[in-house]
């Protein structure tokens, strides 16, 4: 009964870790911040290859989707409140650019 008990506590103990430690990850990945709308958002970087930089900070239905933090040689640092796929469907259809001429990523801020 005692080897029991050990087991099944070291199992619970296991699974916690686990848990905690993708908890952690997922929140170091993709960490949220507050927009200037005051929404939970996500930073993404946009950048584009070889095209012209689409005025992102000028388009007033990009910004219902995200606000731009700042532009970058490539392109734009932006918070949203949407997920990437649908930042990539937006900039697909109505900037006219295949997937293979922009990203969009997260990367961590330090």
């Amino acid at each position: 009964m005692d080897m029991l008990f050990k087991f099944i506590l070291g199992i619970v103990i296991i699974a916690g870790l686990v848990y905690f430690i993708i908890a952690l990850r997922k929140k170091l990945i993709t960490p949220r911040v507050v927009d200037a709308k005051g929404r939970q958002a996500v930073n993404y970087f946009i950048d584009f290859k070889h095209v012209d930089l689409p005025d992102l900070e000028g388009d007033a239905a990009f910004l219902e989707l995200a606000t731009v933090k700042y532009k970058t040689d490539n392109g734009y640092c932006v918070a949203s409140t949407v997920n990437d796929a649908r930042l990539k469907e937006f900039i697909k259809t109505n900037y006219q650019l295949e997937l293979s001429q922009f990203t969009v990523t997260t990367r961590q801020f330090l």
